[in-house]
């Protein structure tokens, strides 16, 4: 034997299997995709940040979820919030607000369906609204308006009551030196938020007493009536935020001409 031959290569018949790398490949792809979605915030299927519409669009929180708005308008807006916790007894909701450089937290109620009223300047800072319940099943109903939003139903100039279910809008332009609405509900105390140009003001009928400042209107009547003069070109919008679904609410509009005035 010749020991000084050098020594042949050792060859390893080693065979890739090509058809099972690329599933390899797929699923060490696809548990990576999943750690990057659960460090964003979509842990158990569920985003725990959600984009807030400022259309009246409703979104629904859960415990530690947020919704945000980047950017709010330079005007008063209407932030509508409400307990919907599920299960009998229900459960309180506590929620945080913060915007630029001031933050406060609030609660709700058990067993109360209104909708909590924000009316409010934010000038163009941010929104978000963090769900800081203690319980799972505490759950928070968030709605925001805008004035330029687009209603749910059209004025019309008529005079004859349109309803108006809870949360639906109304609204349109004024197009008369002079116009008349009315708003009301059967029974049950009705509120209507109510934007005309960029002012916001709250009406009430049906309430407890007759009560009546810069921004807020009570009539214990059943209906209340506004007026509106030298408002040409300005914009009505118009929203239903009373207690509960079975407010019988509605809205009635008439332009005036000098004759009817």
């Amino acid at each position: 034997m010749n020991t000084n031959s050098p020594a042949k290569p050792l060859k390893l018949n080693i065979r890739m299997p090509v058809t099972r790398f690329p599933l390899k490949i797929a699923i060490l792809l696809a548990w990576t995709l999943s750690l990057v979605f659960q460090v964003k915030g979509f842990a158990g299927g569920a985003p725990q940040s959600i984009s807030l519409p400022s259309t009246g669009v409703p979104v629904r929180i859960g415990q530690g979820q947020q919704a945000w708005l980047r950017e709010s308008d330079k005007m008063d807006m209407v932030l509508l919030l409400a307990n919907r916790s599920s299960g009998l007894s229900g459960e309180i909701v506590k929620y945080s607000l913060v915007s630029g450089s001031s933050s406060y937290i609030k609660q709700l109620d058990v067993g109360d369906p209104r909708p909590q009223i924000i009316i409010k300047n934010w000038n163009g800072d941010n929104l978000v609204i963090t769900n800081l319940s203690t319980s799972g099943t505490a759950l928070l109903d968030i709605r925001l308006y805008s004035g330029n939003a687009v209603p749910d139903v059209a004025l019309s100039n008529d005079f004859k009551h349109t309803d108006l279910k809870q949360y639906q809008t109304a609204g349109g332009q004024i197009a008369s030196n002079s116009a008349y609405l009315q708003v009301g509900a059967s029974f049950e105390n009705g509120i209507f938020i109510i934007f005309l140009g960029d002012m916001v003001n709250t009406f009430q009928v049906n309430a407890k007493e007759d009560y009546r400042d810069s921004n807020e209107f009570k009539t214990q009547s059943n209906v209340y009536n506004i007026p509106f003069n030298n408002q040409t070109g300005k914009r009505l919008f118009i929203i239903n935020a009373s207690k509960t679904l079975t407010v019988q609410g509605y809205v009635a509009y008439k332009e005036l001409t000098a004759q009817e005035e």
